[in-house]
């Protein structure tokens, strides 16, 4: 499942929600970033990409990883965001600002990482960090919920989004761990599933109120016989003692016609006129009195 980078089709298609799980090893401290809830080698090489005497390559034994922290997002385009950004902080942790990290970091009597036996704590406290860093960032906090191992692994809720909804989970072994990773997986699916149901109900809301809209317009914009009659009526008086001058005659259709039929109304007065006007989008009239033509249209 696990053994290469997987895209948000191949991710929806086999049932898995928009999730990342964090994975610690109990040994050591490591922390493994998965798309899925699995660690494998691919993981493993993907993610320490310097290992040293202080970061070995882990091992990976299903006993000695149990999860920290499952982050669930959005949707899935924001979860492999996520991904790709907790990712980048560990290489630049390891690699292009190693340096830095580690002057951060706690170090033993001999200028090491701190350890206890084998157990760093410092890999855990970083990757926990990097999540609400890229959650941040990337502005993913939007219907985030994040799953713990144990709310004393999230820190102080002050340095977290106040939009995140934090979950501890309930107490469980090795042999559940499984079990419960499958049932935050149907979890992640069924919250997703109806957040993609509101917000197409409010697409067609959308839509039906633009329709509505389009058609209010329409109807304003539309002529009726009876109004299409008192137009030649009106051009016809006025014609008949302004025929010599066009421009005058426009203006005062105009202004007669927004008195009557109420406006705002638009005038073309010529022996021909623009074929810019669109006849789908306005209602329309035009005729002719001797050599002059008249287009006459209404907008809202």
């Amino acid at each position: 499942m696990a053994t290469k980078f997987r895209n948000s089709f191949w991710l929806k298609t086999n049932d898995f929600a928009p999730q990342v799980f964090l994975f610690r090893n109990i040994e050591t401290g490591q922390v493994i970033y998965s798309q899925t809830p699995h660690v494998t080698k691919y993981q493993i090489n993907q993610q320490f990409f310097r290992p040293n005497k202080e970061n070995k390559k882990p091992h990976p034994r299903h006993d000695i990883w149990r999860p920290l922290a499952i982050a669930q997002f959005e949707n899935y385009q924001k979860a492999i965001q996520a991904y790709h950004g907790l990712v980048e902080l560990r290489f630049m942790r390891q690699v292009s600002k190693k340096e830095e990290s580690q002057s951060l970091r706690k170090l033993n009597d001999y200028n090491r990482i701190w350890c206890s036996g084998q157990y760093r704590p410092t890999y855990t406290m970083e990757s926990t960090a990097d999540l609400s860093t890229v959650i941040d960032e990337l502005n993913l906090s939007d219907k985030c919920k994040i799953y713990w191992d144990g709310l004393w692994w999230r820190g102080d809720s002050k340095h977290w989004n106040e939009n995140i909804e934090h979950i501890d989970l309930e107490r469980f072994g090795r042999r559940e761990k499984f079990v419960i990773l499958d049932e935050i997986r149907e979890k992640g699916l069924l919250d997703f599933k109806e957040s993609n149901s509101e917000s197409d109900s409010l697409q067609q809301q959308q839509q039906q109120q633009q329709q509505q809209q389009q058609q209010q317009q329409q109807q304003q914009q539309s002529v009726s016989e009876a109004d299409q009659a008192k137009i030649f009526e009106i051009t016809k008086s006025l014609y008949e003692t302004m025929k010599n001058k066009q421009t005058d005659l426009a203006l005062a259709l105009k202004g007669k016609l927004d008195e009557e039929l109420g406006g705002p109304w638009h005038v073309i007065v010529g022996k021909s006129f623009s074929s810019s006007v669109s006849h789908e989008k306005h209602g329309f009239i035009y005729f002719y009195i001797d050599n002059f033509a008249f287009l006459f249209f209404r907008t809202a």
